[in-house]
């Protein structure tokens, strides 16, 4: 069993060593890869030194791991040597042809044989982890130094806006918010491609590691750790290096991610964004003309539902004063302190303190929801107004642009009203119809709207997916690269001069 685990625990390094000959090509690719992506750095910037810097904690972690597993590899040679008497690294090994074993010059031989063997063992497995570990360190170096970038996102822009001062400050922190985020997302594909290539090129040395490590292990653990207490930790130290390796890559990830949704950009006004998407319009073009008979539209609906909403608190708030004798909204309601309620001039007090509360839930509640159908009516507007520009791409040029992200803005208005109106349905239905025939049809009309405003937008959005599949070019070229197009690729991964 002993011997078993060290043959486990080293002959995946006869495995990596094939493989890296073979596919030698795709592991130079790789390097190539990552030597390209380094050339598209700008030098001087937060970015290049933020990524130096994590660079050098890579290297360092890669030079310990490689003294401490040398290491572990010479202590390994060398303990027999310090023990009294002929000893090799591993007695139970039987070298046939070279019987006895301990006598000279066999004992010599043999031992040459066991430390080159080890040597190259040791040589190969430690370069090739250490080949992996430094190129998935690069990724998330790249992955912190733009995690950097987003979180100091929002003061960059007010510095640029302050050099600029004579233009409008929302359109200037915009327009440098715009291009920052379009170079991140330029350089996070670049990791990400590297990262797909690492993944491809390093899945069969992976899958071939922890099939010989997890046989390494339990043949070392039913061999008896008194017997292979030098060969355990080297296995133990591979399988800890390659799970540091995946969960420093995770960590980044998650730290890129935090960055993502934590840097300031959504502070910006809501109106004012629609605003200024409003002003990068050019007048009097297709999309332009489109856009405002679609506005036209939603304004229309956003009267309507003002009108039906507001007539529904009128009746509601009139309907007492059209009944015989004296009553409220509610008779049932009793304002302690204004008894009896259907006296002067408590009555009087009473009504106009219910008509108070009412124009103030109402005038609320509408407003928010005319406000939510503007908003969303716009997004609605221009993706069927975009819808046509891709029917008519190939006849004319198509304009660009881009929709606003509203759902985080409202979530909480939303979840608010679901929850209120779901009680207000059930409080209403408990409480009987006859009682609550007026309020009712308003808070299934609320509903009713919120559904409908969600339906419009699907609808657009199929539409502008229909549009997109619709659009055919008229002519299709053969494939082939100019050298232009391939220049433009490779700026695609290059950081703007900002960075």
């Amino acid at each position: 069993m002993v011997a078993l685990s060290l043959t486990t625990c080293s002959a995946s390094c006869v495995i990596k060593f094939f493989y890296m000959k073979l596919f030698k090509n795709q592991l130079m690719g790789l390097v190539d890869e990552y030597l390209y992506s380094d050339t598209l750095v700008e030098r001087s910037t937060r970015f290049a030194s933020n990524r130096l810097q994590n660079l050098r904690l890579v290297k360092r972690r890669a030079i310990i791991v490689w003294t401490i597993l040398i290491s572990n590899a010479i202590i390994y040679v060398i303990e027999p040597l310090l023990r009294p008497g002929r000893h090799f690294t591993a007695d139970l090994y039987v070298i046939y042809g070279l019987e006895p074993m301990f006598e000279s010059p066999n004992y010599e031989i043999i031992y040459v044989i066991e430390a080159a063997s080890i040597y190259f063992s040791v040589w190969t497995t430690v370069h090739l982890t250490l080949l992996i570990f430094v190129v998935l360190g690069c990724i998330e170096a790249q992955l912190l130094a733009l995690s950097e970038e987003l979180n100091n996102i929002w003061e960059d822009s007010y510095k640029y806006y302050k050099q600029n001062e004579n233009r409008n400050e929302y359109f200037i922190r915009n327009t440098f918010l715009r291009r920052r985020l379009r170079d991140i997302v330029r350089f996070h594909i670049v990791n990400i491609h590297l990262r797909r290539i690492v993944d491809k090129v390093t899945r069969f040395i992976f899958g071939v590691d922890c099939a010989f490590m997890i046989l390494a292990i339990v043949t070392e653990l039913v061999g008896g750790l008194e017997n292979t207490f030098v060969q355990f930790p080297f296995t133990i130290g591979i399988v800890f290096i390659e799970c540091f390796i995946g969960q420093k890559l995770i960590d980044a990830s998650i730290v890129f991610e935090k960055s993502v949704y934590s840097c300031n950009n959504t502070v910006m006004n809501l109106v004012d964004e629609y605003r200024l998407c409003d002003k990068l319009l050019v007048s009097y073009t297709r999309f332009a003309m489109n856009r405002m008979n679609n506005l036209r539209i939603i304004k229309k609906r956003a009267i309507t539902v003002w009108l039906v909403l507001v007539t529904n608190a009128v009746i509601y708030l009139l309907t007492p004063l059209l009944s015989p004798g004296r009553h409220f909204a509610e008779d049932l309601y009793v304002l302690y302190g204004l008894e009896p309620s259907f006296e002067t001039p408590n009555y009087q007090i009473i009504f106009a303190i219910e008509a108070a509360s009412i124009f103030f839930s109402i005038s609320t509640t509408v407003h928010i929801t005319v406000f939510i159908i503007v908003i969303v009516g716009c997004i609605e507007a221009q993706l069927l107004a975009l819808s046509e520009e891709l029917e008519n791409m190939w006849e004319d040029s198509a304009k660009f642009y881009d929709r606003q992200n509203v759902d985080k803005e409202l979530r909480f208005i939303f979840v608010v009203d679901c929850i209120f109106m779901i009680l207000a349905i059930v409080t209403e239905l408990v409480g009987g119809l006859e009682n609550t025939i007026v309020q009712f049809p308003f808070t299934i009309a609320i509903v009713f709207i919120d559904c409908f405003i969600g339906q419009k937008l699907i609808d657009a959005s199929d539409v502008f997916e229909s549009s997109i599949y619709g659009c055919r070019p008229t002519e299709q070229r053969d494939g082939s690269i100019t050298e232009a197009e391939e220049n433009s690729s490779r700026e695609a991964y290059m950081m703007n001069d900002v960075m």
